[in-house]
């Protein structure tokens, strides 16, 4: 009898653990899958590309990535979901890495030249404005880095060396070259379809970094510019948390019929993983929000600026205007 107690309390004892492993790992996949889900929510306009390697038009996707540009003028590109490969991403962790460090030792180089004109690098005395780097914060902290365009498309439109003064170090390169393909094997179909135009015939209006530092302020809402036709691409070289100060826009905002409503529409503020991808209109409101990180964490992004090239807009003077070099600095 004693024993089969004993058997009957072991049996026991096992189903038990099965159980409560079982409940483990179900309450794991819910969290994770809630977690994910929670993520979306703050971008509900979201398409996930299908495939990381060469696309065309054709793509149901890319398709449905131009309505909701169209309609709500902004989408967010993101991975399916939160068991993915985080590392591959939808461009992939080691070119994001590449590129972060490129603009990390291309500022640097930056700020040197600068403090040998007798200015204060940070910009915290006073905002400036080079070919090569521009202080967008009036305390200082938020720099945006241009960089020529080297991703393909038409060679006589788009983006030259001479238009971002200093030349970018070979390892600079590569690292651009390889990030700018990346994106463009993914935003050219989706821009092609949204313009109804051959991938040929997209122009890049600008490109580079924005590197906000620990301590930023946050910006007001505004437009990039008040034409159809072009549109801001950002790519998280890290992932985004609210303290980073992400990206925030206003869905729906690209659409001027007269009616001022921008107080009414709801905020979105994409917490997207590094190397996902948010495309917005030009049109639609959007604001940089400051970095209140405690960890003194960077939070460095890229961008891209297409224009449709049936359109006039093929610069950016509003948002790039002239400005001196450090080129012979």
């Amino acid at each position: 009898k004693k024993q089969g107690l004993f058997l009957s309390f072991v049996c026991a004892w096992v189903c038990f653990l099965i159980l409560v492993v079982h409940d483990v790992e179900a309450l794991s996949s819910c969290n994770s899958a809630n977690q994910n889900s929670r993520r979306l929510l703050r971008c509900p306009h979201v398409v996930v590309p299908q495939s990381r390697e060469t696309v065309n038009a054709n793509e149901k996707w890319a398709d449905q990535a131009a309505k909701h540009l169209e309609h709500h003028g902004v989408v967010a590109l993101v991975q399916k979901d939160a068991t993915s490969d985080v590392q591959q991403g939808i461009i992939s962790h080691s070119v994001c890495d590449d590129a972060s460090e490129a603009v990390s030792s291309r500022l640097t180089d930056l700020h040197r030249k600068i403090r040998s004109r007798g200015v204060d690098p940070t910009g915290e005395e006073s905002p400036y404005r080079f070919m090569e780097v521009v202080s967008r914060d009036e305390g200082g902290k938020r720099f945006d880095v241009p960089v020529p365009w080297l991703g393909g498309g038409d060679n006589d439109r788009e983006v030259n060396s001479n238009d971002v003064g200093t030349p970018l170090s070979v390892a600079q390169e590569e690292a651009v070259t390889e990030l700018h393909c990346r994106v463009h094997d993914i935003i050219a179909p989706i821009a092609s379809n949204l313009w109804n135009t051959d991938t040929d015939d997209l122009d890049v209006a600008a490109a580079g970094f924005l590197v906000n530092q620990p301590g930023s302020k946050s910006q007001k809402f505004h437009r990039d510019g008040p034409d159809p036709g072009m549109l801001d691409v950002f790519v998280p070289l890290l992932d985004l948390q609210e303290c980073l100060g992400p990206t925030a826009v206003k869905p729906g905002t690209h659409i001027d019929d007269g009616v001022p409503r921008s107080e009414e529409v709801e905020t979105v503020t994409p917490l997207l993983r590094k190397g996902e991808l948010l495309v917005f209109d030009y049109r639609t409101l959007h604001k940089g929000q400051g970095n209140q990180c405690k960890k003194q964490i960077t939070r460095t992004l890229a961008y891209v600026v297409y224009a449709d090239g049936d359109s006039a807009n093929s610069g950016d003077v509003r948002n790039f205007p002239a400005a001196t070099t450090l080129e012979y600095d």
